[in-house]
Parts: C-alpha cells; structure tokens; sequence
C-alpha cells in the first residue's frame, strides 16, 4: 500500500511505500482519532562546549501538552479505539537485553551509518554479534548491511580505548600521589602545630605554679593540678605527631603523677613551703584526737 507522506515544513504530499516509521506515526497521531492537540514537542537549545547551538526535540507526556481537545472533527477511528492501540503499543516494548555485549548502541555500520542492533548466537545464546538490520526492518531492504561476531570486535576496541587512556592514568595515578602528599603534610603541620601550643600551655602553667607562694597552698594546688593536665595533654600530643591520624589517640597506660616534673616540683615545694613556714608562722597546734571532727579553717 501507499501511503501519504509530506516532508517537514512542505505542502505538497506524496505517495509512498508504507514503512515502519509512517505507520507508527499514524498510529500514535491523535489526529486520525478526531481530536486537536497542540503542543506535544517542545524545542530546546542549548551551546555545547565548542560553542555551537545544539537543538533538541523532545516529546512531551500528554499531560503537558498545551491543548487536547478529543471529538473535534470526525476521525478514522474513536477515541476508545485510540487509547487502546497506545496501551498495545506501550506492551510491545521491550526492554534492553541484558548480556555480555559491551558495545551495544555505540557501534555504526560503515555501509549505511545506521546504528548496529546487538544480537546473540551460539549453542547457549550469550556469544555476542553486532548486525545492521535497520534497513530491513523499518524500510523493508532486502537484506541486512552486515553482521559480524563480537568477541574479535569488542576486544579491538578495548585495546585501542586502554592505549588511548595509558598516559591519562598515569597523570591521574601522579596527581593521587600528589594530592596523598600534600593531605599528609598539612595533617603533619596541624599535629606540629597541636604540639607546640601544649607545649607553650604546660610551659605557662610551670610558669604560673612558680610564681605561686608556697604559704598560699590551696592556690598553688590548683597550679599543680592544671601544670600536670597541660603535661598529660602535651604527652598525648607528641605521639600523635608522629603517628597517621588514624592510629593517632592517648598513649597506653596512665601518666605517672609521683614520677613527672610535676611531681618533684611537689615534693620540692613542699619541702620549702615547711620551712619557711617553720621560721615565718607559728606551728600549728596539735591535731585532734581521732573521733573528734576536724576544723576545716586553713591555718
């Protein structure tokens, strides 16, 4: 049979041989169901990276079409009948067919410039073939273009695409190096700079807790006791410095609070405190004997 075609943008029609392209279009055109529509397709531009102006059109669902007006003149067929060669058509889709075929859609025949269709062959149907069958099957050709086994074909294009990508890996293996580096040397300065500040914290607080008057304890026991928290803190930050910063963490074991700097300056102080309170204070009387309740006044 033939069918009426007119080219885009023309008047004039012309017959042609029925193919699968126009008798879709007949099918899926509300017109020949009596109704108006306007508005299924919507162009839109844009400028690719070369800057040139990329045209696109799109079909739009049939809820965003800006008019559908159904009975408006008389059709082929009803509009029941419409809706129901739709839902036939949408159950013949089928989905892509998984298998081991690795160019499917990026492959064209160097006959026609169509795109080639991935079939499967062989005794268990997985041995991919690339064919050219567009012509035969929209426009009713003879015969196919060609065909010819995936295997061979996929491996080619493999080799060529690994030669192609060889120097960007190795930048990109160079650039992952650097970046590793550079994470590792500001981690290492952040750590250098965690240990100088407790080290200038414990410095002050030494400074702090000597200049304290030994007649003064509760004061100087508070000194003491922030002096060895800034020591402790400048323990756990040195070994961090020197570890990744996934091991980094507390040093195993407890700080020794008899064994540190912090400790001998105790026992030193202590020793002076008494003895200048020996000679500057009266002794204190005699404690309490046991069972009586403390006085809590310092003396």
């Amino acid at each position: 049979l033939l069918l009426p075609r007119r080219r885009p943008g023309g008047s004039r029609i012309s017959w042609a041989a029925a193919t699968y392209p126009a008798v879709h279009d007949f099918l899926t055109n509300p017109v020949y169901a009596g109704a108006f529509v306007f508005g299924r397709t919507r162009t839109e531009k844009r400028v690719d990276p070369t800057g040139r102006l990329v045209v696109t059109v799109r079909q739009l669902p049939r809820d965003q079409w800006a008019v559908l007006i159904p009975d408006h003149h008389p059709g082929y067929l009803s509009w029941e009948a419409y809706e129901t060669n739709q839902i036939k058509l949408r159950a013949n889709w089928r989905p892509p067919r998984e298998g081991r075929a690795l160019l499917g859609g990026l492959l064209r025949c160097g006959v026609c410039g169509r795109v080639m269709q991935t079939g499967y062959s062989g005794v268990r149907g997985n041995c991919p073939r690339y064919l050219c069958g567009r012509a035969k099957q929209l426009y009713g050709g003879e015969h196919v273009c060609q065909s010819t086994g995936g295997h061979r074909l996929e491996q080619t294009v493999l080799r060529e695409l690994f030669t192609v990508l060889e120097p960007a890996a190795l930048t990109a293996t160079a650039r992952a190096l650097a970046d590793a580096e550079a994470q590792h040397r500001t981690r290492l300065v952040a750590f250098e700079l965690a240990v100088e500040r407790a080290r200038y914290e414990a410095d002050r607080a030494r400074r702090q807790y000597d200049a304290v008057e030994p007649e003064n304890r509760l004061v100087a026991r508070t000194m003491e006791r922030a002096w060895e928290d800034k020591l402790a803190a400048l323990r756990c930050a040195a070994p961090r410095r020197d570890r990744p910063a996934h091991a980094a963490g507390p040093p195993a074991g407890g700080a020794d609070r008899t064994g540190t700097g912090v400790g001998v300056a105790r026992r030193c102080r202590r020793a002076q405190g008494l003895r200048r309170a020996e000679h500057d204070v009266p002794r204190p009387q005699a404690a309490p004997a046991r069972g009586h309740r403390r006085s809590r006044r310092h003396p």
